[in-house]
């Protein structure tokens, strides 16, 4: 039985982020989510195993459909069950347990990795005089009109409390540096100063989908899905899908509260910045920009 509300609040989301049909993941991701809720309480037997079907039923899902991919299954046999025993053991999971079930995620595919990536400068920190250093380096001068932008996107994680931003991402075309920004260890004065600063480079910001944080010369070129419902906005794989571009959501649940980031991760939070370049080019040619002031 469940007494403790913040147990009851993060082992609901885990499930209900599993089962938004819309969400791809990896097995990575999986498992990170898994852990993740764990960190607040062992996972009641009877809940824990409707969370274990989910899994089980959508391993292979991509965009609310069940892929058959071929070969071995996307979540190896060994896995679902080293999975359903955290799930479904309560408070008398063995250590050896969660011993293989990490030991097994680590001799899973990578996934995302993208080639087009490697002539651009990844830099991963979570210092934050690193972070200054490097978005101080960002030009200003020089930039005419504002333009090229700085490219913004953000990841979070959730708490018991709230979401909270774990992951400030920023893509500088002219210098080839992507700033992965993490601040999910700061406090929240350090990152409403890191939101601050960003706000006061005299350059514009472009993002995909609603940034409320960053307000001053922000341009959202998130459009309309054509042929959806009134107001339904374009999910950004298919404006990529739209220009040629292909790019994978599948580190969409990933925990971005961890040590250090994989591999896959870093492709996915980079790409999610870069391929805005491309988008913001073709915006560029569809309509006139009227940046916020």
């Amino acid at each position: 039985m469940y007494f403790n509300s913040d147990v009851m609040f993060m082992h609901g989301s885990v499930k209900g982020r599993l089962s938004d049909k819309k969400t791809e993941f990896s097995e990575f991701a999986v498992v990170e989510l898994v852990l993740d809720g764990l960190k607040y309480g062992s996972y009641e037997a009877r809940f824990g195993q409707s969370i274990y079907e989910v899994i089980r039923t959508g391993t292979c899902r991509k965009r609310g459909k069940i892929v058959k991919e071929k070969g071995p299954l996307v979540v190896k046999e060994l896995l679902l069950r080293l999975l359903r025993r955290v799930l479904t053991g309560g408070a008398l999971i063995r250590g050896d347990v969660m011993t293989a079930l990490a030991a097994l995620s680590h001799t899973l595919p990578q996934g995302i990795y993208y080639p087009s990536l490697n002539q651009y400068d990844i830099v991963e920190t979570r210092s934050l005089l690193q972070g200054y250093e490097i978005f101080g380096g960002f030009a200003e001068n020089g930039r005419e009109n504002n333009y090229p932008p700085l490219y913004v996107d953000t990841e979070g994680s959730t708490t018991p409390s709230g979401p909270k931003l774990a992951l400030v991402s920023i893509f500088d075309c002219p210098s080839g540096i992507v700033l992965l920004w993490r601040v999910h260890t700061s406090s929240q004065e350090e990152v409403e100063a890191i939101i601050a600063t960003i706000n006061q480079k005299r350059i514009a910001i472009v993002v995909f989908g609603s940034e409320p944080r960053f307000e001053d010369r922000t341009l959202d070129i998130q459009g309309e899905r054509p042929g959806g419902l009134p107001k339904e906005k374009m999910a950004l794989e298919d404006a990529a899908a739209a220009i040629g571009l292909n790019i994978s959501k599948k580190e969409t649940l990933s925990d971005w509260t961890v040590d250090a980031l994989r591999v896959a991760q870093q492709h996915y939070a980079a790409m999610d910045v870069v391929i805005l370049h491309p988008l913001f080019m073709t915006f560029l040619k569809l309509k006139p920009v009227h940046y916020k002031h």
